[in-house]
């Protein structure tokens, strides 16, 4: 039995340290990350590309969440 073959779809490239957590929204279209760089990012699942920031927490974040009524991003 050998072991799992898996496929790196993308990578998400802009924080200065490891992401801990990565949801995607309901839509499947984006998906957010935690750091611990102590950001928060919401990156477009497509492209892989960064389009909102969220700096200035005081520790590392081990996990971020969104709910799934927002709207707006």
């Amino acid at each position: 039995m050998g072991g799992v073959q898996r496929k790196e779809l993308f990578r998400l490239k802009g924080h200065n340290a490891r992401f801990m957590s990565a949801p995607f929204f309901p839509d499947g279209r984006r998906i957010v990350t935690g750091s611990d760089d102590q950001t928060s990012k919401v990156w477009e699942a497509s492209t892989a590309t960064s389009f909102a920031h969220a700096p200035g927490h005081r520790a590392m974040l081990w996990s971020v969440a969104f709910s799934p009524t927002a709207s707006g991003l």
